[in-house]
């Protein structure tokens, strides 16, 4: 008699065949929702961290133009307004190049902003850069992946001074949702004639 309940005891402690499969089955679901939820955890942290990177990036470039333009003494843009060029007096005290009789508006040497793209598109933002020249023999690169933003140009003057920058800067990187930042600014150079002391609207 022993025996017996032994042997039913034996039985009854076993998994049947249904409790394996379901078991397996919640284990499964359970793994498969702890990888997908790692997957977009990961995507998310990676579009931050990317989306920080763009918008430092972007930050240190800009202010690098607006700096420059607001002690230009002279500003124009080519016609396919992806050129800034600005003029700078290398010395207030003299009146040098222009002869007009004051010493703080000459334009001694030339530096550009220009939008370049690698293949002849400026859809392709791949290859898009946007480049400082501070002198015929020296380019820098300023930003990367730079997109034209629709309608837009990337340099307009108004107000006969006033710089107008309209960019884009895109992260080509798909799995982490492409981030990326638009820019749109306005530069006033402090030292402009009074010619272009005027109000209007902007665009």
């Amino acid at each position: 008699m022993n025996l017996q309940t032994h042997h039913s005891l034996s039985a009854r402690s076993a998994f049947t065949l249904p409790e394996v499969l379901i078991a397996t089955a919640l284990g499964v679901l359970v793994f498969t929702g702890t990888m997908a939820f790692m997957a977009y955890a990961g995507k998310s942290l990676s579009g931050a961290a990317t989306q920080t990177f763009l918008n430092q990036q972007a930050g240190t470039g800009m202010e690098l133009v607006l700096s420059r333009v607001r002690f230009a003494t002279g500003i124009s843009t080519d016609v396919a307004q992806n050129t800034l060029t600005l003029g700078f007096d290398d010395n207030y005290g003299t009146d040098g190049s222009d002869d007009d009789g004051k010493p703080y508006n000459d334009v001694d040497h030339q530096e550009l902003f220009q939008f370049q793209n690698g293949d002849g598109d400026d859809n392709t933002i791949a290859d898009n850069v946007l480049v400082y020249i501070p002198s015929a023999a020296t380019t820098n690169t300023l930003l990367r992946s730079v997109r034209k933003l629709p309608g837009t140009p990337v340099f307009a003057l108004t107000n006969l001074s006033t710089v107008v920058i309209n960019l884009g800067v895109a992260d080509a990187y798909a799995d982490d949702w492409r981030q990326s930042v638009e820019l749109q600014l306005i530069a006033v150079p402090r030292n402009r004639t009074s010619t272009t002391n005027i109000v209007s609207i902007l665009p």
